[in-house]
């Protein structure tokens, strides 16, 4: 029986790649088989053509007979053919014509091949093969180079190799006639497995496609399609309301209050920030400024000199009992922590301290240090209390007042405290600091701009300039600003956290507030760390 060589597996093919690793492994292991068997056909037809040479056959009949039987063995379990089909290279279904009697069957790789330009060549899956009439069509999904031939070597392929997609064929993800290398497939992924919008957590920014996400503006123009699917960012540029600053602004229960000069100083409350109702004073004709006004447990709190008073709506008002109590020289910073109100200030000319339970009854405690306190905040996470004493002096303490431990000073003279997220913030003349736990504060940061008021909303904290500057961080190590009002901001406060909720202004004009939607900016998000060593980046283009 003459030498067979057995027909090869399904090879594999980019076109399916679910079992593209099986049909690989199973055709290339064949591979020895066919080598082996191929060896032994050609070493079959080496003996029958020196067999022939050997008997030296002189009849004709026996020499025709010898040609005839040397080339059935050459053609008929051939493995190799030759076209003359005009073909023309490209990926698809391509029909030609070859020789009869070839070993071949559907399935099998193929190849076809300029025979005087090896370089324009197909390779695919031979589909059909007539071996008495000579008719084959092969699958071809991988080409090399161009053109329209009529002269061609064919036969089975082992597998040739296959292009491989450059990153940009990778990006693009159009290309069906190269293959993806791993590296090519981590690229290819970042720019379709994240859409744009989507947020991805990485040790280091991934590409230019990539943006912080840390809550900072970009231009519109120069990222569309992710200020495209973003919340529009509420610009705070708006004059609502004018009048001499008070310094006095508050939210609570759904109420912006405010208290503004000219003609005359009063309150005036708005439910949105945007439109603004002048109200009358609780302090009568005395055209006051309250020194302090706040909002906690229902209710707005407003004290100056011996008078107090609180409101739930900010029209109807209560006398209540002073914080310090009587005649005094000045209530510095009134503060709800937790379940504790506590008062800083200057009574009769001496340091005064004082805590309540329900803003009613209040009971005095000794000063830290005996010193003069100007500022106060407070970390409900720590249930601490941090102040900040005349000279520049930090005290913190756990206990609501009791007692006072002192702490590392910040080393320049503080103007404002805050709480925020996990930190507490200060800020003095030009530079903001920031502590985890009120005994250290980092090295300060010095700002371009002289700073006037702070305010934290839970996630960031927001520094009003001294010429209008308005500037956010999340951090307290990173600013960005957001916008230059031209006016001293004395206060800022906004309703909630979100990126989307008003801020609203009191400024040296009157008050602002940010309801307008920016033609020009859009704010990524601000996305917390998943872990150490990682950051979080939003996919832009």
């Amino acid at each position: 029986m003459p030498a067979q060589i057995t027909a090869l597996p399904t090879p594999p093919s980019t076109n399916d790649p679910a079992n593209f690793n099986t049909r690989a492994d199973a055709f290339l292991g064949q591979m020895p088989t066919f080598v082996t068997e191929a060896n032994a056909l050609a070493t079959e037809v080496s003996t029958n053509a020196a067999q022939v040479a050997a008997d030296r056959i002189q009849t004709n009949a026996d020499r025709v007979a010898a040609v005839t039987s040397a080339t059935s063995a050459l053609s008929a379990p051939g493995t190799n053919g030759t076209s003359s089909t005009s073909l023309t290279v490209g990926t698809g279904a391509k029909t030609f014509t070859t020789q009869t009697g070839k070993a071949w069957v559907a399935g099998q790789g193929f190849f076809i091949a300029s025979s005087t330009s090896p370089t324009n060549w197909m390779s695919g899956i031979l589909t059909a093969y007539n071996s008495g009439t000579g008719a084959a069509t092969v699958q071809v999904d991988t080409i090399g180079g161009s053109g329209t031939l009529t002269a061609w070597n064919c036969g089975l392929s082992a597998g040739r190799p296959m292009a491989v997609a450059t990153q940009a064929q990778a990006e693009a993800g159009t290309d069906a006639t190269t293959m993806m290398t791993p590296e090519r497939t981590a690229q290819a992924a970042l720019v379709h497995a994240f859409p744009v919008g989507g947020v991805m957590q990485a040790a280091a920014i991934p590409d230019t496609r990539w943006l912080p996400c840390k809550g900072l503006l970009y231009s519109i123009a120069s990222y569309p399609r992710l200020a495209s699917v973003l919340p529009v960012y509420l610009n705070p540029m708006t004059s609502r309301l004018n009048g001499e600053v008070g310094s006095r602004l508050a939210y609570g229960g759904g109420i912006f209050m405010s208290w503004l000069g000219y003609p005359a100083y009063v309150p005036a409350t708005s439910p949105d920030g945007v439109v603004w109702t002048r109200r009358a004073s609780p302090f009568g004709s005395s055209n006051l400024i309250p020194e302090q006004l706040v909002y906690s447990d229902g209710l707005f709190l407003v004290c100056q000199g011996a008078q107090a008073f609180s409101s739930a709506d900010g029209i109807t008002w209560t006398a209540c009992a002073h914080p310090l109590g009587g005649a005094n020289d000045g209530l510095y910073s009134l503060v709800k922590g937790g379940s504790l109100w506590m008062a800083v200030g200057k009574k009769d000319g001496s340091p005064y301290m004082a805590t309540s339970p329900d803003g009613i009854t209040w009971t005095q405690k000794p000063s830290p240090g005996g010193q003069l306190t100007y500022r106060l905040a407070y970390s409900p996470p720590l249930s601490r209390w941090l102040a900040c004493t005349e000279g520049g002096s930090t005290w913190t303490s756990d206990n609501g007042g009791v007692s006072w431990q002192t702490q590392a000073a910040i080393g320049r003279s503080t103007y404002q405290l805050a709480w925020s997220g996990d930190r507490f913030m200060a800020i003095g003349y030009d530079f903001v600091a920031y502590s985890t736990n009120g005994a250290s504060f980092s090295q300060p940061v010095t700002l371009s701009f002289p700073i006037y008021s702070l305010y934290g909303d839970g996630a960031r904290f927001y520094i009003g300039g001294r010429n209008g500057e308005l500037a956010v961080s999340s951090d307290g190590a990173s600013w960005s600003q957001l916008a230059s009002m031209g006016s001293l901001i004395a206060k800022i406060v906004k309703a909630n956290s979100a990126l989307t909720t008003p801020i609203v202004l009191l400024t040296s004009n009157g008050i602002c507030s940010g309801l307008d939607v920016s033609t020009t900016q859009f704010q990524v998000p601000d996305v917390a760390s998943a872990g150490v060593g990682l950051s979080p980046y939003i996919k832009a283009l």
